[in-house]
């Protein structure tokens, strides 16, 4: 599966090249109304990747792994600011890993603002950002399972199931 991360620097060497038009039509909308965003994107990750591999090639890339926060109220927001206010936020558990790393996302923020290198190593280095609510992001690179009882009323009820009932199941 490609991250959302990684399909940004896709799409970003395909726009650099002019090859973006055989994406698809919803690709096409995203890069005609997003194209300064996606190449910020990709540049900033880049550059977080780069600098990831010189000090901390132990840590999770940004590019290949799975966004977790904690379950309190900072780490609910966190994930609603990233998705949007009507995502569902369900409990998990991580039985397999390669890679954890817990990082306060403030710094990638700032760094978005302020190309300032001093902001990537803070965060590489799990530094926390002096907020008042820190609210840190895992990157993990490995497997993660629902652990949440909300999960029971969602594959019973959830959108899917009309896609499911078309086929017949």
């Amino acid at each position: 599966m490609i991250t959302p991360r990684a399909t940004h620097l896709i799409v970003a060497a395909r726009i650099k090249k002019g090859q973006f038009e055989e994406m698809g039509a919803d690709i096409l909308r995203w890069v005609e109304k997003d194209k300064d965003n996606i190449l910020k994107t990709a540049k900033v990750e880049l550059r977080f990747e780069e600098v990831r591999r010189m000090i901390a090639p132990e840590a999770a890339s940004r590019l290949c792994c799975l966004y977790l926060a904690e379950d309190n109220k900072a780490g609910r927001s966190l994930v609603k600011s990233m998705l949007g206010r009507q995502v569902k936020i369900l409990k998990v558990r991580i039985p397999a890993y390669i890679r954890l790393t817990k990082a306060d996302p403030k710094w990638f923020e700032r760094y978005w603002n302020e190309e300032n290198d001093e902001y990537i190593k803070n965060y590489w280095l799990g530094e926390p950002s002096g907020s008042n609510t820190p609210a840190w992001e895992y990157l993990v690179e490995g497997m993660i399972e629902v652990d949440d009882p909300k999960m029971k009323t969602i594959t019973q009820s959830g959108p899917h199931r009309k896609y499911l009932n078309k086929r017949g199941k």
